[in-house]
This record gives C-alpha cells, sequence and structure tokens, in this order.
C-alpha cells in the first residue's frame, strides 16, 4: 500500500471512530455494546441530530463530502469552520442556529445547545503562556455551552466549565466553574459528568 492510499485509510478509520463515540455520548448507542454498523445507519437515516454530528465531521473530508455537508449544515443555520479542531463526544441536543468559528479549538465531551455562537471579538488577541497568539476560543474538557450562549475572542474555557443561556464570555474561565450573564463567574466549584449535560457542585 503507498503511503497517499495508507493515509488516506488512516483518515477514514479515524473518522468513523470519532462518529462512533459521538454517538455513544448522545446515547444513542449503548455505551457499554460493540459499535453496530446496522443501528449506525438507522440513526443517520432517522436522527437529525445524528445526521447533523455526521455532517459535521464530514466538513473537512474530501471535496465532494465536505461541500455536501456543508450544504447540509447550512439548512439549519449551522456554521463550522473547515479548521476547527472538534474532540471526541461531541454533542449538539438541539441543533440549529449555531456558528463554529474557524480554527476554534474545542475539547471532547463538549455539549453545545442552539442558537450558540463560538467566534472571535473583533480582531482582539493575547500572547498565551506558550508564546502564541491566540485570537479565538479554545474549550476545554466537559463543557455545556448552553442555548443562546456568545463565546468570543481569545478566551479560554476551562475543563468541567458550564456557559449558561444567553450568557456572553469574552474572558478566561477558570476549571470547575459556571459562568452566567456577561463574564460573571460563580464562587462554587462544578464537576461536569460524562453525560448529556449532568453536573455536581464539588464544594
Amino acid at each position: 500500500m503507498n503511503k497517499a492510499i495508507e493515509k488516506k485509510t488512516k483518515i477514514s478509520e479515524g473518522l468513523m471512530r470519532t462518529v462512533k463515540t459521538d454517538f455513544l455520548k448522545a446515547q444513542l448507542v449503548k455505551p457499554h455494546g460493540n459499535f453496530n454498523f446496522i443501528i449506525f445507519m438507522y440513526l443517520i437515516l432517522k436522527s437529525k441530530s445524528a445526521r447533523i454530528q455526521t455532517a459535521i465531521r464530514l466538513r473537512s473530508g474530501n471535496m465532494f463530502l465536505s461541500t455536501v455537508a456543508q450544504l447540509y449544515l447550512k439548512l439549519f443555520f449551522i456554521e463550522v469552520g473547515k479548521n476547527t479542531q472538534i474532540g471526541e463526544f461531541f454533542f449538539l441536543p438541539h441543533p440549529r442556529c449555531i456558528i463554529i468559528a474557524d480554527n476554534v479549538i474545542i475539547g471532547d465531551y463538549v455539549n453545545i445547545g442552539q442558537y450558540a455562537t463560538i467566534g472571535g471579538n473583533f480582531k482582539k488577541t493575547k500572547i498565551t503562556d506558550t508564546g502564541m497568539v491566540q485570537k479565538l476560543p479554545i474549550i476545554g474538557n466537559n463543557v455545556i455551552i448552553a442555548a443562546g450562549a456568545v463565546v468570543g475572542g481569545p478566551a479560554t474555557i476551562g475543563n468541567n466549565v458550564i456557559v449558561g443561556a444567553n450568557a456572553v464570555v469574552t474572558k478566561d474561565i477558570p476549571n470547575n466553574k459556571i459562568v452566567t450573564g456577561n463574564n460573571n463567574i460563580s464562587t462554587r466549584h462544578i464537576k461536569v459528568d460524562n453525560t448529556c449535560g449532568k453536573y455536581k457542585y464539588i464544594n
């Protein structure tokens, strides 16, 4: 097998593995069972959420798949940048009117509600601890971004964070916090479970 074919095969296998884990996150397939391809195809045909999540994964594939995926997403007013990095177990419970700008970085176990926007903030930038220039949000692991929330500019959202409904976040949010309103960070700490939106207070 030449290197070009081997690379495409690895990309295809990685894409399918990631799509499978997304469905496990959505609890459309039992997490403790083996992945069933028949169930997978049934969900693609039956579930709008499943089709949209698959389209998001395919948007950065080859030209044909990318074009079809982007056109399908536009039907639901969903925009996801081609170079946006999205971790595993990505879930959109109500997939409609969502904008995620190009080059945004999203971790694992991230749940994003409808009418949410994750993008730039009038070209604002900051220098990270590693000396890199950050222009767009970086979202950690186990994060819930509720309906109508806006995360803008070079904001880093930590792990185990909930961004409340209609919140506006333009600053860094530390781990294990809830943020509401205009960058209003709670004093209590939380732990977000690896399920669809469950969390608990830890102090």
